[in-house]
């Protein structure tokens, strides 16, 4: 689902950040940043680190 909502986000023309956890899926937008992760650990990091950068 979070595959999704980033797709359709960017779409829409936002700059899209996606940590992605383990999975076979990728987003097929490739305007998608992604940031993958293998642990809750990496997870939870990784949200940390891109929170901090991002405007709503």
């Amino acid at each position: 689902m979070g595959i999704a909502i980033a797709e359709e986000l960017a779409r829409q023309g936002a700059s899209v950040t996606l940590v992605l956890g383990p999975t076979d899926l990728t987003p097929s937008n490739k305007a998608i940043k992604v940031v993958p992760v293998m642990s809750a650990k990496e997870m939870y990091d990784a949200c940390e680190s891109v929170f901090r950068k991002q405007t709503l």
